[in-house]
């Protein structure tokens, strides 16, 4: 799933995987970038769309 921070890409896939659980599917989730530390300079780098922001 991609889309931009905030929108609630996390959420929906959490609930997403949770369904599939219930329906006997393995799910492995993953994010990216990862919370490393080159993930972490690449989120801050990308962090949000500046006219979204609150």
């Amino acid at each position: 799933m991609d889309g931009l921070s905030g929108v609630g890409k996390t959420t929906t896939i959490t609930h997403l995987a949770q369904l599939l659980k219930t329906d006997n599917v393995s799910v492995h989730l993953t994010a990216e970038p990862s919370r490393g530390p080159i993930g972490q300079l690449a989120y801050e780098l990308t962090d949000t769309e500046p006219a979204l922001v609150r």
